[in-house]
């Protein structure tokens, strides 16, 4: 009887050890992605700051002089 109850636990546990793995398994996509998704926006970003600065040299705005 108490072999089989043993044998339950080690089961059940490595079971549990297994779900816990590929849980954590999965996080670690989920977080690689929202990571590539930060990356691609932060580009983004730098691209849309250069098109603005490259507009405001067209007609001739100079916002931080303006600004003061």
């Amino acid at each position: 009887m108490q072999a089989a109850i043993a044998t339950l636990i080690g089961v059940l546990g490595t079971g549990f050890v297994s779900l816990l793995f590929q849980f954590m398994r999965m996080m670690g996509a989920r977080l690689d992605r929202i990571e590539s998704k930060v990356d691609n926006l932060g580009g983004e970003l730098k691209n849309h700051g250069e098109r603005l600065a490259r507009i405001e040299t067209t007609l001739g705005i100079n916002p931080p002089a303006e600004a003061a």
